[in-house]
């Protein structure tokens, strides 16, 4: 049976803390509440080969590679198991119904296929989702664990769904942004390819054959153009991009030992740094929404932070989980120099103090994106006509290149 670390205080103020047995978290939270104790933080433990407790378990960056891959389709499945669940259909029945949709996909059909079959053999619909971690990351299993117990699963699938959509327009919004310049330069880079290599090379030979000098320009665009033909700038530029997407996403993992460097997080652009802030909060809102304690809702969303930066982000949440635990007032808590705010956590505090906390990240939240979407459409609109105006020296270069030649011929004619 799995075991939980707990942290919690009596009704006369004095701390507990220690391990205890349970099935689930849901009923390990009923045996402290049955105890009379208040919950600060509630974590599952697992047992190593040693036989010690671990607090943490690893994320496989395949398993992170395929939710992020998998968003807007689990976007859609909350959306329809919402639907239904609101309409009164049972959780088992509303997975059979949604398997049965004539454009499913195939991933999606076999998910929900096996979450029927798991919950007709009596597993839990936490048990289920934390057993899937292709699909479902932690904090999603406890969103969904948190809103059973308090009857609010129609509500808590909708904030899921609309987090996933969220996620998948910001993301879509600044693919575009740099999709743009990608392909300008690729155009540039077959233009200078073709003038260089099939070009250029007759009307050069000409120049040789006439024992004239060939103008500087036009053989560095021969140079540029034989040099891409031969294919080792486009293999340095595969490595230099592989590796730097390996290297993010081996440092937004949580259990990572490469880190960015600390410099470098203070002066990360708003559009890098908006939209984990506000995924943060999100996922707060979302947690304490449901009933989840704040201290443990910083614990479940502290893995879920992705980013350049993000190990720093995470560092911060765990010391503001401590600094609660502690019983530290919440804004003076997430009085962080490089993260938050000022105006952060003033509306923290504000929200704290009119029982309104969920609302009030919501809306950090939105306006945190909203700030990084225009981020990304200034930099659209910065990098657009700088495309353009790149793609103009590199055509006038090469058409240059070409001319150049032929007005020494015909000076010699």
């Amino acid at each position: 049976m799995p075991s939980f670390r707990y942290k919690a205080t009596t009704v006369s103020g004095e701390s507990r803390a220690g391990v205890l047995t349970a099935s689930a978290a849901p009923e390990a939270r009923q045996l402290l509440r049955s105890a009379e104790l208040r919950i600060i933080s509630l974590r599952a433990v697992a047992e190593t080969r040693n036989g010690r407790a671990e607090g943490t378990t690893r994320d496989p960056l395949r398993s992170r590679w395929l939710r992020s891959r998998r968003g807007p389709i689990k976007s859609g499945f909350y959306d329809g198991l919402s639907t239904l669940v609101r309409s009164g259909l049972p959780i088992r029945k509303a997975f059979e119904v949604l398997g049965e949709g004539r454009r499913l996909s195939k991933s999606l059909k076999q998910l929900t296929d096996g979450l029927a079959s798991d919950i007709r053999s009596g597993q839990s619909v936490e048990h289920a989702f934390a057993s899937r971690p292709a699909w479902f990351d932690g904090l999603e299993c406890a969103v969904v664990s948190a809103a059973i117990r308090t009857g609010d699963l129609p509500s808590a699938l909708e904030r899921l769904s609309e987090r996933g959509r969220r996620s998948a327009e910001l993301r879509g919004k600044l693919f575009a942004a740099l999709s743009y310049p990608a392909l300008v330069l690729a155009v540039a880079a077959i233009v200078t390819t073709v003038l260089g290599t099939r070009t250029l090379p007759p009307i050069v030979s000409m120049l040789d054959d006439a024992e004239i000098a060939v103008p500087g320009l036009t053989k560095a665009v021969m140079r540029t153009g034989e040099a891409i033909a031969s294919g080792w700038p486009v293999l340095v530029l595969v490595v230099l991009v592989v590796g730097a997407g390996a290297i993010a996403a081996l440092s937004g993992g949580p259990n990572s030992r490469l880190r960015t460097p600390l410099w470098v997080i203070r002066r990360l652009p708003s559009v890098a740094v908006m939209p984990q802030i506000a995924t943060l909060a999100r996922n707060i809102a979302d947690l304490t929404a449901t009933g989840v304690p704040l201290a443990e809702s910083l614990r479940i969303a502290e893995p879920t932070l992705r980013g350049i930066g993000s190990w720093h982000l995470r560092d911060t949440v765990a010391g503001i989980r401590a600094r609660l635990e502690q019983g530290e007032d919440l804004a003076q808590a997430f009085d962080d120099g490089i993260w938050f705010d000022p105006e952060f956590h003033r509306l923290l505090a504000v929200g704290q103090d009119a029982g309104e906390l969920p609302e009030m990240l919501r809306r950090l939240a939105d306006r945190n994106e909203q700030q990084a979407r225009k981020s990304v459409d200034r930099l659209a609109a910065l990098l657009e006509p700088a495309a353009i105006l790149a793609m103009s020296v590199v055509v006038g270069t090469v058409v240059l290149a070409a001319v150049l030649p032929l007005i020494r011929m015909q000076e010699l004619l």
